[in-house]
Parts: C-alpha cells; structure tokens; sequence
C-alpha cells in the first residue's frame, strides 16, 4: 500500500496551487484532509447556492410552458386552486401518472407568492439545482476540506447537461436533489463510520423524499451505492457489515414513507369514487427492462453517453488510478473516492438493465461526479508533478468553455430577433467569457497579470447562462402549447367550456393559455354519453373517428389545432341535443 507523503514531499513554491485556487496550499499530511468531525465553513456551499440561482432566475419567465412542464405546474396549480392536495388532478381527471411531491413543492411556492406563473412554477427546481451545488460544495468539504468544497461546488455548476432540467417546473431537478443527498449520507454512513441517527435519518428521508417525486426514477444512483458497498465488503471478506442499521435502516424509512402515501391515496380514490388512471404507472413499468433488440442496443449506449456528457467530470474515474495522482491521495480520502466511483459505475449497469434509453433519465447519476473531480483536485495539488497535472487540466477547461461561449452566443445570435439590447447581452458574455479565460491562462504560466482557474472557470460558466438561457427560452417557445392555444382561441372564446379525454395528455398548457373552463374525462370512458350539455370538445384523430361513428350529427364540422409537432388534434362543438 502506497503510504501518505510526508510534510517533506509538500512543494515549498504554492504557485501551481495559487494558479488553480488563487489561495496558498495548506501545508501538511494529506491524511489530514478527512476531517469529519471538524466543522465545514459555510461559504462554499452559500457562495455555490447564490451563483446558481444567478445562472437561472433571470430566464425562468421568458418562455410558456412546454414539454411536460404542464403536468407538472397546472396540477400544481390545481392543487392550490381546489386545495385538495392529497389526490393530483388535471382538469379534473386523477393524475397519479408520477407521485405528488413535486406538485406539493409548485403549489408552497405558489401559495407563499401568491400568485401562479412561468416563474413561480419554474422556482422549486432552481432552488433544488442550487441546493444541489450547495449540497456538492458542503459533503465535499466536510470529506476532502476548504479547497474540495469550492471544486466540488463550482464542478456541479460547470455540469451543464443538467441545465435545461435545472430551468423548468418539470421534476427532474428537485429528484436529482433528493437521490444524491440520500446517496451521500449513506457514503458518509457506510464510509465515514459516522453512526449518528441523524445521518440515518436524513438518509432515510432524502430516500423517501425521491420516491414521493419520480418513484423509481432515483433508484439507479441509490442502487449503486448500496450494490458497491456489498461488493466491497465482499471483496474485503467483511460481510457482517452488511447487517449494520446504517445499510438498511434509511431503507426501511424510505419505503416506508412512500408506502404510507400510497395506502392513504388508495383509500382516497376509493371514497372518492375517482377511476384511476394508472397509464403512466404501466407505462414506466413495461421501460423497466429492455423489450427488444433495437431498445437493448440503445440501453447499452446510456452508459458510455453520459460518461461524454459528464465530461470532463468523468475523467475523475481515470485520474484515481494515474500513478502520479494515486500517489497524492491518502488512503482514508481514496475510500470514499472509489467509493464514489464504485457506485457511479453500478449506477451506469442499473441504467442499462433497466432498459433505460433516454440519457435524460440518467442524468441523476452525474452530480457525485463533482465530489469525485474535487477529492483529486483537493488531493493533487499539494505534490508538485499531479498539481501541474491538474493546472493544465483547469487551463483547458476554461479554454474550452470560453469557445463554448463564444459558439452557443453565435448560434443564439439569429434568434434574438431585432432586440439591440439582448445582442448586445449575448455578445458581451461571450467576449468577456473569452478574456476571462486568456488571462486565467495567462495567469497560471506565472505571467504578472492573470486569474485564478476555479474563479475564471465559475465567472465563464455564468457568462455562458446567457446565451443558453435565451436559446432555451427560444426552443421552448417552439415547443409550447401556446401555439395552439391561439390557434384554438380563432375558433373557441376565451371562457367557453370545453371537454377533452386523451387530448389532455397531449399538452396540458394549451387548455391554459387558451383560457377555457376545461374538463378531462379519462381517455378510455371519453365518448358522447359522458357529456352532458352542449360544449367544445377536443380530440385526437382516434377519438375523432369514434366519436364521428357515434354521434353522428350532433357532432359539428372539426377544425385541426396543431399539437407536439406534427401532432394534430380536432376541435368541434357537440350538441347533446
């Protein structure tokens, strides 16, 4: 085993330390660098919490509702809107297509604000993207100390494959959140040796906390961890550990609260006489495993797709084992960093037997990345061969993500339309983006005017929120059911009633912005019996044609709404009698 370095083997010059931080080494036993018991100073983790609502809240309301945003805030809404907040509806269908804490989340913020919109709905996510990176700094600290906690923090905000789940009212970003704190407090639990119940706790809640939002949507991560440490201890011939609370306990916690909700929505679907729409649920169980050819190759592509979207993150997995960066980390630092490797790569063999195909549905398993990079990072710079590994690392990436920049800001620039003033925004970002990196560069080869890498690389990721922000506000106007909502409202008023079944599904927000008293019936029992007075109804193709067969005049002429694309549904007014 190769043993820690001794004070001697400390580089008497810090300036590659200076280059990368812009603060002097600690001198010292790298052993020294898991400290758990001593307090993680707070600024890291407050400092990565207000950038990352800097990156995002000044575009959440520049774009409508798209994608499956909808099903998320106007349930939400609802909920405010009826205060029923047990069940989930839609228009008045149950909606239990994924659990209810997310729409909880939408509806406090909402109800603390007092009023509903794009930015309200879109709140919740950016307050757990930030909370997340903050999340990332602290455990990072609190394991490999001051200088891992600003890595690891400003490494979560540089994942910018997480971005566009970070922005919207979809569920994605407060799921990531909950299923990585649930996966650090068991590291630190199964790791650390820390036996505090507060730890088993927050596990078991954080746990909990992901089934209420997405199911087993978190699982893959929370998996890992659990899969690596049996392997471990297998592989250590120390299986009795296996038995220990802190592995099954915040299991139990978790299931638990989930199953507690579960029990309590059956019985209030039952008094309630709702029919439970549960397509969504028997959708997501038949994607559990792959299903045929095509989708197993497709599933065995997740894996090494999200290692490129992770990068450079990714590249962590590698420097753990480069002889000149393993010899720089302590034995105690190199258990949680493989720990955290370990558990990354189980996560990536659950994604792919899971018959996962959608790299967005992976995304989960990226954030502990960050620590991994800030452990190295942390580790590296205190031997002068692996900090100049690491300064030519940093160099570029903040190259790279000055041409980033500088690239997203020309491919935003044709879609800004006549406005001078954003323009200019998009030009200044990416031009200050460019200098910022040319004088960190300058910099860390010892020039006399320069800046510190992490600082270049934090102040470049958030020049480039500027031009992403504007493109994703651009592909979400594209997106948006908006756009057939006006198509909708030249043939139905504002206010009028309307009824749809499987239309709803489509894209919710368009019965919003078309500002119609709308009511969902579930798509199977949606036929001419269930209505009872004369109305708009919306339809799909499908429903056209039974409805066509069924009704026959009372039906009157359809006109084509467009919908997702190339998608089309059919608007006519139904006289019952």
């Amino acid at each position: 085993m190769t043993s820690a370095p001794t004070q001697a083997s400390i580089p008497a010059s810090t300036a590659d330390v200076d280059a990368l931080i812009g603060e002097p080494a600690s001198p010292g036993d790298p052993a020294s660098l898991t400290q758990a018991a001593q307090p993680v100073l707070p600024w890291p983790a407050l400092v990565c919490f207000v950038l990352t609502l800097t990156l995002f809240l000044p575009w959440l309301n520049r774009a409508p509702l798209a994608g499956t945003e909808g099903h998320r805030a106007l349930t939400a809404h609802q909920m405010v809107e009826s205060r029923q907040w047990l069940l989930p509806t839609l228009y008045g269908r149950l909606y239990l297509a994924k659990p209810p804490l997310h729409h909880w989340l939408i509806a406090t913020t909402e109800t603390i604000a007092g009023t509903g919109n794009e930015f309200v709905w879109r709140l919740p996510s950016v307050l757990s993207a930030a909370a997340l990176n903050a999340m990332l700094a602290f455990f990072a600290g609190r394991w490999f100390g001051r200088t891992a906690a600003w890595v690891g923090g400003v490494a979560g905000m540089a994942l910018v494959v997480l971005w566009s789940q970070q922005s919207t009212a979809d569920i994605d970003s407060s799921n990531t959140l909950f299923a990585c704190l649930a996966v650090l407090c068991w590291i630190e639990l199964l790791y650390r040796g820390n036996r505090s119940f507060a730890w088993t706790a927050a596990a078991g809640l954080a746990f909990g906390a992901s089934l209420m939002v997405k199911g087993p949507g978190g699982l893959p991560i929370i998996v890992g961890v659990l899969v690596w440490f049996a392997i471990d201890r297998y592989r250590s011939k120390n299986l009795p550990d296996l038995k220990r609370s802190a592995v099954w306990l915040p299991a139990v916690i978790g299931l638990a609260i989930f199953g507690l909700y579960v029990l309590a929505a059956a019985i209030a679907v039952r008094n309630r006489g709702f029919d439970p729409d549960l397509d969504g649920l028997i959708e997501g169980g038949k994607n559990l495993a792959p299903g045929s050819l095509s989708r197993l190759l497709q599933a065995l592509s997740i894996g090494p797709l999200l290692l490129a979207y992770a990068l450079p993150l990714s590249l962590s997995l590698v420097a753990i084992h480069v002889g000149v960066i393993r010899r720089s980390i302590a034995d105690a630092d190199r258990r949680i960093l493989v720990a955290i490797a370990g558990s990354f790569v189980v996560s990536l063999l659950v994604c792919t037997l899971s018959g996962m195909v959608n790299p967005r549905y992976g995304y989960i398993t990226l954030p502990p990345l960050a620590i991994l990079t800030a452990g190295v990072v942390a580790s590296a710079i205190r031997q002068p061969a692996s900090a100049r590994v690491i300064r030519d690392a940093a160099v570029v990436l903040a190259a790279a993500l000055a041409i980033g920049t500088a690239v997203m800001a020309g491919m935003a620039w044709k879609h800004l339309g006549g406005s001078v003033a954003l323009h200019a925004l998009v030009a200044t970002a990416a031009t200050a983006a460019v200098a910022v990196a040319a004088l960190a560069v300058t910099g860390s080869r010892g020039a006399r005017v320069g800046l510190p890498l992490l600082p270049a690389i934090a102040a470049i990721v958030l020049l480039l929120s500027v031009p992403f922000g504007l493109m994703r506000a651009e592909s979400r106007d594209d997106d948006s059911g908006i756009i057939g909502a006006r198509a909708l409202n030249k043939i139905v008023p504002r206010g009028a009633h309307l009824e749809t079944g499987a239309a709803l599904t489509f894209q919710p927000e368009l019965f919003h912005y078309a500002g119609l008293d709308t009511l969902a019936h579930p798509k199977k029992s949606f036929t001419p019996d269930v209505i009872r007075q004369s109305c708009w109804v919306l339809l799909t193709p499908g429903e056209l044609s039974r409805w066509r067969a069924a009704a026959g005049g009372r039906l009157g002429p359809d006109a084509t709404i467009p919908s997702n694309g190339s998608n089309r549904l059919h608007v006519a007014w139904y006289s019952v009698w």
